[in-house]
């Protein structure tokens, strides 16, 4: 039977919203160790990744704004029964790529990441 990103991806997804300061999302990503986190309105509706170079980004140009200034809003989204291949593959060839978000009718329903991957199911 093939291994699916359901099988692996984490289910509980710390996020952030996009009317957050910037230092929220910085803080929540330093102390949970992630490079990225998604951006959710409606506690479950993706909207965006918000990533450690947006943030170092915009504290080079002292922005002084939300995350839905800095954050990505076209993101590469997979479904919960794709296959850890095409997960693995997606994020190799995109390799800027920190978490693979897991969208099941439009929700967010987990996230996978390249440790995600490496422990398996």
């Amino acid at each position: 039977m093939a291994v699916r990103a359901r099988d692996v991806m984490t289910r509980r997804v710390l996020t952030v919203t996009a009317g957050d300061p910037v230092e929220l999302a910085e803080q929540r990503m330093l102390k949970a160790g992630f490079s990225a986190l998604p951006v959710v309105r409606d506690i479950d509706r993706l909207v965006g990744v918000v990533s450690l170079v947006d943030v170092l980004r915009a504290r080079e140009q002292a922005w002084d704004a939300g995350v839905g200034s800095i954050m990505t809003t076209d993101v590469l989204t997979l479904s919960p029964t794709t296959s850890v291949g095409v997960v693995a593959h997606r994020l190799r060839t995109y390799g800027d790529l920190r978490v693979m978000p897991i969208v099941d009718r439009g929700r967010l329903v987990g996230i996978v990441t390249r440790s995600d991957l490496l422990r398996g199911p």
